[in-house]
């Protein structure tokens, strides 16, 4: 019993032993005490125009936190000329009347990890100093008196504060147009809601509450529209009733330096009457009007939010094919079923409607399509095969009937050539219609090019489609 007693206190004192030299190595490879600017070299720094501009310089102590220390912040202007030597640059020691530091020391405790060095600069002496087109700098340097406490590496110890003067503001995230890839849409749906929330934002650390108010300008949207090249989309003004905007969330709370803006829009708006909507492509130009604090930036001030509400496509389910004055299988007892014009309502590309093809007749061929109700039609359209070789048509126009014997034109169409607008949609005013009509008045390529468009021509179409409710 004695001998495993001897043996326990044997390990007992290798063990306190090697416990005692692991923590001896433990405090051998700890860092000692350093003190360091935890950035340094040239360092652009942004300064307010608001007044005096206080500008905070940290400065880090790391290592075991066995000592305290006291650190001094000198300019010195040999670092700027081994600067300049170093780096082929050619920058200024600042003057006197463009900063004062507010502390000539700091003081850390052994437990003290970083404290900052307060520059105070003056935005508007800075200011007077860019009109020369020199650029200054302030050349600092970390001293330390205290001979228990090392500075880290010499270019941990130097820095050059090259401040630039900035205008304080507010402003739009995305100021001009902005862009999603598409509008903002609203639906047809009964009482469709539309919530938008334009970011507003700060370009300084916010330490106040600030409240904006912001407008709609018109102004603005003409602006841009005014801006587009010919055939690009403008945008009309959105109507007055069909936004909300939030007042209460005109405001950039202390510590935050962005918020959003919320706007409601509502279907409702749009709606004329129970069959007729006001459909179209809107924006809603929005500027920032006023600000508690500070500046509103001229060059985000105002940003515009398009949104569409777009008649739905109509489904083709019920639409049946009344009359048609070319078709192929008229003159061909066992045509392909590709050919015939109920094709044009399959939602189908690779079928489609062909006209005669051994025998044209003359121009125009058409179609009657049959709607089965009374409808509101916003737009109407064709989709030519996939088949790129087919198609062929050149020009017609769309027309409408509520009774199938009365007709009235809507809109015409027209093509360059047969490989552009092989999609074609055609907006107009709403028209009430129970019947469609397309019709093909010329071709590109005629049956008989010697007898011209009077030997009429093959053409083919996929689908033809109409947007309404």
């Amino acid at each position: 019993m004695k001998f495993k007693y001897n043996i326990f206190l044997m390990a007992l004192s290798v063990f306190s032993l090697w416990f005692v030299s692991c923590d001896e190595y433990r405090d051998a490879d700890e860092l000692d005490d350093q003190l360091y600017l935890q950035k340094s070299g040239l360092l652009e720094a942004k300064v307010f125009n608001w007044g005096t501009f206080t500008y905070e310089l940290p400065v880090i102590k790391s290592g075991k936190g066995n000592h305290s220390a006291t650190v001094r912040l000198s300019v010195d202007e040999s670092i700027l000329a081994a600067y300049n030597e170093t780096n082929g640059t050619d920058y200024k020691l600042m003057p006197d009347n463009c900063y004062s530091l507010k502390e000539g020391s700091l003081s850390f405790t052994e437990d003290d990890y970083r404290k900052f060095f307060l520059i105070d600069f003056d935005p508007a002496s800075l200011t007077d100093l860019g009109n020369d087109g020199l650029q200054y700098v302030l050349p600092c340097l970390l001293v330390t008196d205290n001979a228990d406490i090392r500075i880290a590496e010499e270019d941990k110890a130097q820095i050059l504060i090259k401040p630039s003067v900035y205008q304080p503001y507010i402003g739009f995230e995305t100021p001009g147009i902005y862009r999603t890839g598409s509008e903002f849409s609203i639906k047809t749906d009964d009482d469709d809601v539309l919530v938008i929330y334009p970011k507003v934002q700060v370009n300084y650390y916010n330490d106040w509450d600030i409240s904006y108010d912001v407008e709609v300008n018109s102004a603005a949207l003409d602006e841009y529209n005014g801006s587009l090249s010919a055939g690009a989309r403008k945008y009309k003004l959105l109507p007055e009733g069909a936004y909300t905007i939030d007042r209460s969330t005109c405001i950039l709370n202390k510590n935050r330096d962005y918020e959003y803006l919320k706007i409601t829009l509502e279907e409702k708006a749009f709606k004329v009457d129970e069959n007729n909507y006001a459909f179209g492509y809107y924006a809603l130009p929005l500027k920032i009007a006023s600000v508690s604090k500070y500046g509103i930036d001229p060059e985000a001030d105002v940003t515009i939010y398009p949104i569409s509400i777009q008649p739905p496509v109509m489904e083709k389910t019920d639409w049946t094919i009344e009359e048609c004055n070319s078709i192929i299988t008229d003159e061909v007892e066992n045509a392909s079923s590709m050919d015939i014009p109920d094709n044009l309502l399959d939602n189908n590309n690779n079928t489609y409607w062909c006209t005669r093809a051994i025998k044209p007749i003359e121009f125009p061929y058409y179609v009657t399509i049959n709607l089965q109700e009374s409808c509101s039609l916003y737009r109407l359209g064709f989709q030519l095969p996939e088949d790129e070789s087919l198609g062929n048509i050149k020009s017609g126009y769309f027309e409408v009937s509520t009774d199938g014997e009365t007709w009235t034109k809507i809109v015409d169409w027209s093509r360059k050539s047969n490989l552009e607008n092989r999609s074609m949609e055609l907006d107009f005013s709403m028209q009430q219609a129970n019947y469609i009509r397309f019709v093909i008045t010329d071709a590109f390529e005629y049956a008989d090019p010697a007898l011209g468009k009077a030997s009429g021509a093959v053409c083919q179409v996929a689908e033809i489609n109409g947007w309404g409710i």
